[in-house]
């Protein structure tokens, strides 16, 4: 059809617009106003019947990957059109004793709460799930994050609950025949783009998703003393961590990095703590701007927090099976014994006598004594000493920030001289350097994730920007590694993306965590769906450093055939990012549904991911793609700013459920 491409533009710009309203005026104007009105379902099925004419019409049923690719897309609006049509959604507001409150559904069956529990990391009270027993339609059944149940066409998944945890909020969805509509057509566009891509050799690119898996005054603090206050265990962010995790975030914080001067990040502590008339941060200057105030005043409350010793939840007590740690001016339970009660609130008092008295055996002698009180009331949730051990040494050496300095200066040089070095013999030579190099930079960069996970527990990948980040350096210097023989602009970009990643980690750095994941992140399908989006975007950030280089290239030497070059380049990569983007955007949207009831929300993230998805695909359209190969890099440059706005600028700006 041949306005399908204006339509496509028009329902792209409405949708980028829409995001931007919903900032301004509300999540509710925007959908009522938008997504769910007439006429922006009108634009999509108008969309819908062009793309049948032009399958009749190109003859494109011919080519059957091809046909199925355009069926599926087909087949994921009609499935968003039935969903719109005939689904039912609504709320379930769930009281022990107390009628349901149902909004926006009516239930053909009784449904009544037992009790809603949640259940919390081992030693923590960080939630790890939220868990409603309750009894439908005369049975007994269970219902949890990520995990639905289902009675009589009836999805039930949890919501929210009550502060008091005696209610219970479940979100309720009937959709017969909208969801399995939309996940065939999911299915559907799976299978054709690997049958496309196989069938135009891009069976390795389709491959990459398998290789996955202030100014202070000192004063002096024993280096013994601070290394064995280091090794106790606290309750930190969520987990029990070492203190010296703690140590190490409280000294970044006044003091952007993990050491001042000559001392460590535990000296530090340990000086604030028991020498605070000795250390201090020196206030502002009497011109200083109000930021800079704004700085001091954080600073001197973090400090304060830490002289009354609040944040140091350095002492378990179990109580009913549960683990509990507290601080030593925390109010403790009355049923706590007195022993306990007096160990809680004068250990740390006798440690400072024997500081400052500098008694070094009657310090240690009092670190083993919290060891020993540790271990007696927390041992089954204590880290062993070798993950103490190494968390520490992931702390002391900070390679996040050591390879971005290295692949930033090497990612230069070696596009440098891959673009103007017209020596055979010494560019073969360099490239094999820069090679070998990158080959060291993506070990340091493994090694590192799996010493995070074995100290978290967990693929420290997804749950927030700094992990992200970690993800999309090593995919990109993956994707170097693999495909460098066959596009050797692959390397430099490779240094230069990855590098830019780990520069935002670092930055990420000041504010770090490994924290457990929140409930409804603990699902299967996070690892699938986050990889997928970053495989994405590190691809597409080949582009458009590929569409740059080519550029400047041809402005300088005005060489046709090098942009031609570039362009036959981008093209497999855009395929394959598309591929990865909306395999990621489904994986997604059939998590959505597990967790909350539905699979699609019009959240900004969710948006903005399919206005990219549907730009990088109008470039691999013959009737939509510039045939120009220097106004098709320009779309290329112009088209990552949605990968730029679906990252960071949702991230910082328009918020949302997925802004992290």
């Amino acid at each position: 059809m041949k306005y399908s491409k204006y339509i496509l533009l028009t329902l792209i710009t409405i949708m980028a617009a829409s995001t931007f309203v919903e900032k301004f005026y509300g999540t509710a104007f925007a959908y009522n106003y938008f997504y769910a009105s007439w006429w922006f379902a009108a634009l999509w099925a108008i969309l819908a019947i062009g793309a049948i004419f032009s399958i009749a019409q190109g003859k494109k049923y011919r080519n059957i990957p091809l046909c199925l690719l355009h069926i599926s897309l087909l087949l994921i609006l009609a499935g968003a059109l039935c969903t719109k049509l005939w689904g039912e959604q609504g709320l379930v507001i769930l009281q022990k004793g107390k009628p349901n409150i149902t909004e926006n559904i009516e239930l053909p069956f009784a449904i009544a709460l037992d009790t809603f529990r949640i259940e919390y990391y081992a030693g923590t009270n960080y939630p790890s799930d939220y868990i409603s027993e309750i009894h439908i339609d005369g049975e007994k059944a269970q219902i949890s994050m990520n995990k639905i149940l289902t009675c009589k066409g009836y999805r039930f998944c949890q919501s929210s609950f009550g502060a008091d945890a005696t209610m219970s909020v479940l979100s309720v969805n009937r959709d017969a025949t909208g969801i399995p509509i939309t996940y065939a057509g999911y299915a559907l566009f799976v299978l054709s783009m690997m049958w496309i891509g196989i069938g135009k050799g891009r069976k390795l690119m389709l491959g990459m998703a398998f290789l996955l898996l202030p100014t202070l005054s000192f004063a002096n603090v024993g280096e013994q003393q601070a290394a064995d206050f280091g090794r106790l265990s606290m309750l930190y962010n969520g987990r029990i961590a070492p203190v010296s995790a703690f140590a190490h975030d409280f000294t970044l914080k006044l003091n952007g990095k993990a050491t001042v001067g000559n001392y460590c990040a535990e000296e530090v502590l340990i000086g604030f703590l028991f020498f605070p008339e000795k250390w201090e941060v020196a206030p502002p200057s009497p011109g200083a701007s109000k930021k800079e105030i704004a700085k001091w005043n954080n600073k001197t409350h973090l400090i304060n927090l830490l002289h009354i010793g609040e944040p140091l939840k350095i002492f378990p007590l179990k109580q009913n099976k549960k683990i509990q740690w507290y601080s030593p001016t925390d109010h403790l339970p009355a049923e706590v014994s007195a022993g306990d009660s007096l160990f809680v609130r004068s250990i740390l008092s006798e440690y400072y006598l024997a500081l400052h008295n500098d008694d070094t055996a009657k310090c240690a002698d009092i670190i083993q004594k919290i060891r020993v009180f540790q271990e007696m009331n927390a041992a089954e949730v204590l880290p062993s000493g070798k993950k103490v051990k190494t968390e520490q040494f992931c702390l002391k050496h900070d390679l996040v920030s050591l390879l971005f300095k290295i692949n930033l200066t090497a990612g230069v040089f070696c596009l440098f001289l891959i673009s103007f070095l017209r020596n055979r013999k010494w560019l073969s030579i360099a490239n094999k350097l820069f090679f070998v190099q990158l080959i060291l930079s993506f070990t340091l960069l493994s090694l590192f994730i799996a010493l995070r996970s074995y100290i978290g527990g967990r693929l420290p990948l997804f749950a927030n920007g700094l992990e992200t980040m970690l993800l999309l350096a090593l995919l990109t210097m993956l994707g170097g590694v693999v495909f460098y023989r066959k596009m050797p602009l692959l390397l430099p970009f490779a240094y230069l993306i990855s590098g830019c990643a780990l520069l935002v980690a670092h930055l990420n750095r000041m504010n770090p965590s490994m924290t457990p994941l929140v409930p409804v992140l603990s699902s299967p399908l996070l690892s699938f769906h986050v990889s997928s989006m970053m495989i994405s975007y590190s691809l597409l950030a080949f582009t458009a450093l590929n569409s740059l280089i080519a550029s400047i290239q041809f402005l300088w030497a005005k060489d046709m055939s090098s942009i031609q070059r570039a362009k036959q380049q981008n093209l497999p990569c855009i395929f394959s990012a598309v591929f990865f983007l909306g395999t990621g955007i489904f994986i997604g949207a059939v998590w959505a549904n597990i967790s909350w009831g539905r699979y699609w929300g019009w959240d900004p993230k969710e948006t903005w991911a399919l206005i990219t998805f549907l730009l990088y695909g109008m470039l691999l359209h013959r009737q939509f793609a510039p045939k120009n190969p220097i106004r098709f890099h320009i779309v290329c440059l112009l088209d990552f700013f949605s990968v730029l706005m679906t990252y960071f600028g949702v991230n910082y700006f328009l918020g949302g459920m997925h802004a992290y």
